[in-house]
């Protein structure tokens, strides 16, 4: 069954570009029906000898390092790291990726407006989600720990709202209610209309749509006098997205990734690399495709919906052979002939 599998991911793989920096320094693993990485500390030595493995051997999975290496294909102890990007692994699920796509969105701006990183690739991971590589020269020297802060920043850990209020006065009004509010003078600061993208865009604009209509006016202007305290603890609370992200992927500068635009084992989907700003009208099952339409017949080992489809236990279809085989590799159907 795999060697069938694995002559349509070949088949497939003629037409498919493979991009990947520095790919002579790069560890690579692959993958099969048993173990998602059962081989690794191989290498190539240009991206034709890559495509060219890609289309002869047609690995189920494949990954690559982070990492730089001076020598990727020996034992970790001596490599020699270089370096390596950093990688953000945010996983939901496949029947509902719209929030992996506002997080990849959000974590992307972030990156991008408040860390001033820009060579940042995002891509499709072939199954459940998105996968974010920043290739930035003052990425790759970022340690563990530097890495695993990144997380932390993301999902607003361990954060003091406070921090932001430096100059608040507490007050109390007649009735002896206290409120936190900004000095009395007003303080100038930064306003929603200044600041539009990133971190402190997203926190301006849910700050601003928790004032009432005296306080937008004042807040436009970069006047805080009308933001309690209790307003930006409100806002942090709202735009907190406990980013779904694999800390361990980010972290671990050892850790393997799945190649960019390769074939995902457990999906036949292809892991597409995507441009952010078209990102929020991606369909895997219409823009991730690359197995072949033709039409194969299979035998349904367990019922299952999919897509528009109902799929009956011990009942043979005939489907479009990426539909059958996705189905196969979810152990869901076998091949009927």
């Amino acid at each position: 069954m795999e060697k069938r599998i694995r002559k349509y991911f070949s088949d497939a793989y003629k037409n498919i570009e493979i991009s990947l920096p520095k790919v002579e320094q790069r560890e690579f693993g692959i993958g099969n029906l048993e173990k998602k990485i059962y081989k690794r500390h191989m290498g190539f030595l240009s991206l034709e000898e890559l495509k060219t493995f890609l289309v002869n051997e047609a690995p189920l999975y494949i990954s690559y390092s982070a990492a730089y290496y001076r020598n990727p294909t020996a034992p970790m102890d001596r490599k020699g790291f270089l370096g390596a990007d950093i990688v953000f692994d945010i996983d939901v699920s496949l029947e509902n990726l719209d929030k992996a796509k506002q997080d990849i969105i959000y974590l992307y701006d972030v990156l991008k407006q408040d860390l001033g990183f820009h060579d940042i690739v995002v891509n499709y991971s072939g199954n459940r989600g998105f996968h974010a590589h920043v290739r930035d020269k003052d990425a790759l020297g970022i340690g563990k720990e530097g890495r695993s802060a990144l997380v932390e920043y993301f999902n607003l850990e361990k954060f003091n709202y406070r921090e932001l209020l430096k100059n608040y006065r507490r007050w109390k009004t007649l009735g002896s209610q206290e409120l936190e509010i900004l000095s009395s003078g007003g303080t100038l600061g930064p306003s929603p209309s200044e600041y539009k993208t990133g971190f402190l865009g997203k926190l301006l604009a849910t700050l601003y749509s928790l004032l009432d209509d005296e306080g937008k006016k004042y807040f436009l202007k970069g006047d805080w006098r009308k933001v309690k305290s209790s307003h930006v603890k409100q806002a942090i609370d709202r735009i907190k997205l406990n980013l779904d992200v694999d800390t361990q992927v980010t972290s671990d500068l050892s850790k393997i990734i799945r190649l960019e635009n390769s074939i995902h084992g457990s999906t036949g989907l292809q892991a597409k690399i995507l441009d952010i700003n078209k990102l929020e009208n991606f369909e895997p099952w219409r823009d991730a495709v690359v197995l072949s339409k033709e039409p194969i017949i299979i035998k349904i080992t367990e019922s299952t919906k999919l897509l528009k489809y109902r799929f009956l236990e011990g009942k043979a279809y005939k489907v479009p052979a990426f539909l059958g085989i996705y189905l196969i590799l979810q152990k869901k159907a076998v091949f009927s002939q």
